[in-house]
């Protein structure tokens, strides 16, 4: 199984895992999640005191280290949701390799994500 334009970070025993739709070109060009300019999810993170330190996208890695995780829906593709195809949404390997590592929480981090794995049209926000 490919491991995608970015690998997923998961594991057993994590608290939260963030779901992202696709990654974003930014973030394939520099090799980590959340890379885009003026992206706050790190910054973000770190302000809300999920994680202790500010981890750099390039060291998205690290985040496991604090019971969270990172993975996308769309795993084999990049850029902005407007760009998907239907096929590029792999429903199933998301299910299965949230099943299989069971974190306690998934956090939907768009709506497209959301509305494709929960096949829902109106998701909202929060």
């Amino acid at each position: 199984m490919s491991d995608g334009v970015l690998p997923d970070v998961l594991g057993t025993g994590l608290y939260t895992v963030f779901c992202g739709t696709a990654v974003a070109d930014a973030s394939r060009i520099a090799k980590g999640y959340y890379a885009g300019p003026g992206n706050k999810f790190w910054s973000t993170l770190y302000a809300t005191g999920l994680t202790p330190i500010l981890i750099r996208p390039a060291d998205y890695a690290l985040i496991q280290q604090y019971g969270l995780g990172l993975t996308d829906v769309a795993k084999n593709v990049s850029g902005p949701d407007s760009s998907l195809r239907p096929r590029d949404f792999d429903i199933k390997r998301f299910t299965d390799r949230i099943r299989n590592n069971a974190p306690d929480i998934v956090a939907f981090n768009g709506r497209m994500a959301a509305r494709k794995v929960l096949k829902r049209n109106e998701i909202a926000f929060g």
